[in-house]
């Protein structure tokens, strides 16, 4: 199953919250407040690239596939 690693990668260059991803994204603070949360999302491509570039990560970097039980 893919999940996402935005939260990580946020946390590692200093932003503490679903606020800061917000800002440095311009992505709603819903959409933020979720994927803080790591909830279930479906993230369309144009969306990741934003997140992407306010990370300073490539776009394959913010998803990680792990092998299902």
């Amino acid at each position: 199953m893919a999940r996402f690693r935005i939260r990580q990668h946020a946390e590692a260059i200093g932003m503490k919250n679903p606020t800061d991803l917000m800002r440095a994204t311009g992505i709603s603070y819903s959409l933020a407040r979720e994927i803080w949360k790591d909830v279930d999302l479906n993230l369309n491509i144009d969306t990741l690239r934003k997140i992407a570039a306010a990370l300073h990560v490539a776009v394959t970097d913010l998803i990680v596939d792990e092998p299902t039980s």
